[in-house]
Order: C-alpha cells, then sequence, then structure tokens
C-alpha cells in the first residue's frame, strides 16, 4: 500500500524560501565568476555550484511516498528509493512530541526533514518527511530507530501490523 509524503505549511514554506534564496545566491554566483574582470572568480564559481548542489541534492533525496509491501518498506525519492526489509521490526508507533536539542546531520527543511538525528532520549535514528506532525517512530532488532512522517499515520501504523504478525 502507497502512503504519500504530504508537505506542511512550515516545510513547504521553508523549501520556497530556501530554494528561492540558494538559486538566487547560484545564479549571481555563477554569473560573477563568469565575469572576467572579477576578482576571485573561481571561488564564486564554486559557491555558486555549492548552493546550486544543495539544493539538487535536497530535492532529489526527499522522500515522496512511502509503499509498505509484503516483508518490505520502500521510502520513494526522486532518486535512489530505499528499501527496509520488515523481518526484523520489533514496534511501529507515533512518535509524540520531539525533544528540543536533536542534533541533526541532514536536512532540516529544504523540500524534506531528512537525514541522521540524534537526542537523548532515542539516541541515533534517521528521518525521513515532509511534515512537523504525525511521525511514526519504527524500531527494529538489529537497526537503528526509523522515524518517517507518511499521510494517514494511524493507517500506516495498521498496514504494517497487518503485513508484519510480530509487530
Amino acid at each position: 500500500m502507497r502512503f504519500r509524503a504530504p508537505f506542511d505549511r512550515p516545510i513547504l514554506g521553508v523549501s520556497i524560501f530556501a530554494a528561492g534564496a540558494l538559486g538566487f545566491a547560484a545564479v549571481f554566483l555563477l554569473r560573477r565568476a563568469l565575469d572576467a574582470a572579477t576578482p576571485g572568480r573561481f571561488v564564486m564559481g564554486v559557491a555558486g555550484l555549492v548552493a546550486l548542489a544543495i539544493v539538487v541534492v535536497c530535492w532529489a533525496l526527499a522522500p515522496t511516498a512511502f509503499l509498505v509491501g509484503d516483508g518490505t518498506l520502500v521510502i520513494e525519492r526522486p532518486v535512489l528509493p530505499l528499501v527496509f526489509p520488515l523481518a526484523d521490526l520489533v514496534d511501529a508507533r507515533p512518535a509524540g512530541r520531539w525533544p528540543l536539542l536533536t542534533i541533526r546531520v541532514g536536512n532540516g527543511g529544504l523540500f524534506a526533514v531528512h537525514g541522521w538525528f540524534w537526542n537523548r532520549e532515542r539516541g541515533w535514528f534517521r528521518v525521513y518527511g515532509r511534515k512537523a506532525r504525525g511521525a511514526i517512530v519504527l524500531t527494529f532488532g538489529h537497526r537503528r530507530p526509523l522515524v518517517l512522517m507518511p499521510e494517514n499515520p494511524e493507517q500506516f501504523v495498521a498496514e504494517l501490523r497487518k503485513r508484519t504478525a510480530h509487530v
């Protein structure tokens, strides 16, 4: 069964603002880098390419949907979908409130929230979603927890439980 990864207003707002600002910066810096009279052309060119790369990579790795199949969970993304076997899934439940002190190694709002996160409560865990509320924590026996933000979180958990008898 397929569950979309819908945008909510905060993530959509951050995405529009950040992509616009980074896109503007990339165009400005790359145009300046092409001007022969500009000192530091190389640095400006590299900075422009980095700004452009940030937008492209964040878009390419942002989750668009979650597919729950027999024995697998697939996180659809524009590039490189992720497949997680559900054989060692131990639990699936709502995430509840996020602790204020969470360290992020990844994307915190440009087209999505995804990457590695850490806090005292959960330790290291991976996050994939495009909204701030309605997160689900998947606990595995031999892997770090996975936090997903699908549409209809209750139906998502019910589907997981239906497909894996041990959850």
